[in-house]
Formats: C-alpha cells, sequence, structure tokens
C-alpha cells in the first residue's frame, strides 16, 4: 500500500497564565488516496524542536512496513 505524508502541523497551547507555552506537532498520513489520519508526534518548548520531532517521525514512517497504516488504524489502542 502506498502511503503520502499529506502535511506537518505545529500548535501550541499556553497556559492560563500565559508563561507557559508548549508547541506540538502531528503529521497527516494518508492511505491510498482516502482520508488523511493525523498522528502527534510529541510536545516540545519550542516550535523548532516540534518540528525536529516531526522530521524524525517523517523518517520513520518511511521505515514501516507498506501496510503499518492499516495495522494501526485496526488497532483498538492505536498510539
Amino acid at each position: 500500500m502506498e502511503r503520502t505524508i499529506q502535511g506537518l502541523q505545529v500548535f501550541s497551547s499556553a497556559s492560563k497564565s500565559g508563561l507557559d507555552s508548549m508547541y506540538a506537532a502531528r503529521v497527516g498520513v494518508c492511505a491510498h488516496g482516502g482520508e488523511t489520519h493525523y498522528f502527534q508526534v510529541g510536545a516540545a518548548e519550542t516550535e523548532l524542536h516540534a518540528e525536529q520531532l516531526a522530521a524524525e517521525y517523517i523518517l520513520l514512517i518511511k521505515e514501516l512496513p507498506s501496510d503499518w497504516l492499516d495495522q494501526c488504524l485496526e488497532s483498538p489502542n492505536p498510539e
């Protein structure tokens, strides 16, 4: 099965005081031209670090077996 990396999103969340903000990244993966599934790839203290985490995740995706997305989605607790 061919999979396509659809995109990378980096977003931040701040505490109510506005002092503590965390960044997270997620990667969108699409299989067989169908629905895009997003996987959160981690939390970071900076936007750059979140982008680095996503880049590492993308490299990992390329090394996984071609059916990994189907297996992940069939799992009762996908992680």
